[in-house]
Parts: C-alpha cells; structure tokens; sequence
C-alpha cells in the first residue's frame, strides 16, 4: 500500500505532463 501510495501522484504528475504537453503541441499545431 505504501508503494501505491508513493507512485500515485508521480503516474498523476507524469500524466499532467504529458497532458499539458499534448494541449501545447495542439494549441501551436493550430
């Protein structure tokens, strides 16, 4: 439980990573 604990908000950081990098690359696709 502590290891999902601990991976848990980085997979959510990585994942509004690559979120936010998907919205910049559309924005200047545009």
């Amino acid at each position: 439980m502590s290891a999902f604990s601990y991976l848990t908000p980085v997979a959510w950081r990585d994942f509004l990573g690559i979120l936010a990098d998907y919205c910049g690359n559309y924005a200047i696709a545009q």
